[in-house]
């Protein structure tokens, strides 16, 4: 196993010498021939010595894209090398990891060790030009790149958003680190590296390492596949550039999740649609017009007040849109005249156990949906509001405590009534007694009500 890695090993670096020096010849030569033309001409260069940071950024960004570029010129034979060894998965993952790892490490202490010998002072990295910190985070960047290409062979849409976040989140944390009195405060250099922080680089790390390893497996196992969803997505995407209708792949489902889907189609569906983005996109403007109007009157009111009158407005809005989703779901299994059950629910080959599972399951599912896109509504207008205000008005008149207080006592009273209301309706409908629902009416010569 050894010998088969050093052999790889050695093929690695033949394929990327040439471009790894190539990086760190750019790198050195370039600033010095500067400051060497430079001073022949007689131009003052104090400035620039005197503000070495200002260009820290701009050789973070090049010398990472040169140094993984020079990587990954050669890394795709060196893959198809690898895949065919007689080694685990695990142990060739790791190879290819670490590999990396170690060499744009390596280049990356050459580099600033010529930077050391030619332009900077004893005390560069307390002062202006931090390595470890930077460094660090440079072989957590990497670790998580190995993660994400190999688990780009399974593609799935929350995968997707997934790795979008977890990217975006890494740079801000990378950035915040330059600015540990918070972003409004002069920038400063990461010149220590705290242990929290040295933690959860190597938290990451291992974490990337693992899923990176199993990703890796699959891929050699040729069992990664993309996801249904995915798939479909990519259908869909093709068909609106081509014209083309999509053939769709016949799916076996269990007759269970085949009625569970039918059941949501016929009956949850158009609840969902409009109890929840109907009652969320009211929600939406009902609460910014009101915030509005009432912020900028003249009886202005403070951002607490404001969202003590949102959330009335939500829960009373929540409440209406319980009765219609109720009304929808529970009206949903019914024939006309609700005399009897929708024929293919009655002939649905599951017993009585697994159709009441499936039903509940749906309900569940709609009465979820339906509140977080009423409450998506209220977030998105909050999220205008302060945009509109301003976030010194949000701050100076919120604090934590009490808009963590406000919130759970909304969101347990909104929980409890929404369920009340709507679970109880459902179960009225479903009883298949029509004196419970039925309106009262009027014979001719005498008032009664019921059936």
């Amino acid at each position: 196993m050894s010998s088969a890695l050093y052999v790889t090993t050695k093929g690695f670096c033949k394929r990327t010498w040439f471009g790894a020096l190539l990086a760190v010849g750019t790198l050195v030569i370039a600033p010095l021939l500067f400051r060497t033309i430079s001073r022949l001409q007689g131009l003052n260069l104090v400035y620039i010595e005197h503000d070495l940071f200002d260009y820290h950024f701009a050789y973070l960004g090049i010398s990472w894209v040169f140094f993984l570029g020079a990587c990954l010129q050669g890394l795709p034979g060196v893959q198809r090398m690898v895949l065919g060894l007689p080694v685990s998965s695990k142990s060739i993952a790791s190879w290819l990891m670490f590999t990396m790892v170690g060499y744009v490490v390596l280049l990356q202490l050459v580099t600033n060790g010529f930077y050391r010998l030619l332009f900077f002072d004893q005390n560069w990295l307390a002062d202006y030009w931090p390595v470890m910190g930077p460094l660090l985070f440079l072989v957590t960047l990497i670790m998580v790149g190995h993660y994400i290409y190999w688990s780009k062979f399974a593609p799935s849409i929350t995968r997707y958003a997934f790795w979008a976040l977890l990217v975006v989140g890494m740079f801000w944390w990378f950035i915040s680190r330059y600015y540990p009195n918070g972003f409004k405060a002069d920038i400063v250099p990461w010149s220590k590296v705290t242990i929290p922080e040295f933690v959860t680089m190597q938290l990451v790390c291992i974490a990337a390492w693992y899923q990176g390893t199993r990703a890796f497996a699959q891929v050699r196992a040729g069992t990664a596949v993309p996801s249904p969803e995915w798939e479909q997505m990519v259908a869909w995407w093709s068909a609106l550039l081509t014209g083309a209708i999509p053939e769709r792949q016949i799916v076996p489902l269990s007759r269970r999740t085949a009625l569970a889907r039918l059941h949501w189609r016929d009956s949850c569906q158009r609840a969902v649609i409009m109890g929840g983005l109907g009652f969320g996109m009211v929600v939406f403007v009902f609460t910014l017009s009101f915030g509005i109007d009432s912020g900028t009157g003249s009886g202005t009111k403070n951002i607490y007040s404001l969202l003590r009158d949102f959330q009335a407005i939500t829960t009373l809005f929540t409440l209406v849109a319980a009765v219609i989703v109720a009304v929808l779901i529970g009206d949903g299994i019914c024939g006309p005249g609700r005399t009897e059950m929708k024929r293919y629910l009655a002939i649905a080959p599951l017993s009585d156990r697994e159709l009441n599972a499936t039903f509940m399951g749906n309900m569940v599912k709609a009465f979820v949906s339906v509140f977080l896109l009423i409450h998506l509504g209220l977030l998105l207008s909050i999220l205008v509001m302060v945009f509109y205000f301003g976030p010194e008005k949000f701050k100076a008149d919120l604090s934590w405590n009490a808009v963590m207080g406000l919130s759970l006592n909304h969101l347990w009273i909104t929980v409890i009534g929404f369920w009340i209301i709507a679970a109880n309706m459902i179960s009225v409908f479903w009883t298949g007694r029509s004196w419970f629902y039925y309106t009262p009416h009027f014979p001719d010569d005498f008032p009664r009500f019921g059936t």
